[in-house]
């Protein structure tokens, strides 16, 4: 039986919950499980060896409100020996001094976990000022920008969802 990956958003305004259906119908429909963070337990988590954590940024670099109270919980997790991919969804021209810094939160609690991360996202063609989800000239994940770019969001999906299946080598 084929992997099953589990994605987990934390959505206020529903734009990180889009690219989690987006992200569920580039991976399959019949093998990815979509969970709003909000209504899950750490146990929901621990399903999946595969996982897709996704947040937004609000204000000057904050965490998704519903993440940010499951940080704890996620920070408390042994994800050893499982595969994290992360993405992110931020402004680059209200916000361009913190953009997508709450995928660096995110980012930063996965970590902790011992989870294996994957899916590293080149910031070529946004244009901002600094960001906390940079970590060696690389984005920590996909990142999105629906607001100034929302034409490039499908190709972006995709194409980071070959490069994952790639990376994880899912028979998918």
């Amino acid at each position: 039986m084929p992997a099953r990956v589990g994605i987990f958003f934390g959505s206020t305004t529903y734009g990180a919950h889009i690219i989690a259906e987006k992200l569920q119908v580039a991976l399959g429909l019949d093998l990815a499980d979509i969970h709003n963070i909000g209504r899950s337990e750490a146990e929901n988590l621990l399903q999946y060896h595969y996982l897709i954590l996704g947040t937004s940024t609000w204000g000057d670099g904050d965490i998704q409100p519903a993440w940010n109270k499951f940080l704890p919980t996620l920070r408390s997790l042994d994800l050893t020996g499982r595969m994290v991919a992360l993405y992110g969804l931020g402004d680059q021209e209200t916000y361009p001094d913190t953009f997508v810094s709450g995928l660096g939160l995110l980012y930063e609690a996965a970590v902790e976990t011992g989870a294996t991360i994957a899916g590293s996202w080149s910031p070529d063609g946004y244009t901002f000022d600094s960001s906390r989800a940079l970590r060696n000239g690389r984005f920590v994940g996909l990142v999105i920008d629906k607001i100034n770019q929302a034409s490039l969001t499908n190709e972006r999906v995709a194409r980071w969802v070959e490069e994952l299946k790639q990376s994880w080598d899912l028979t998918l």
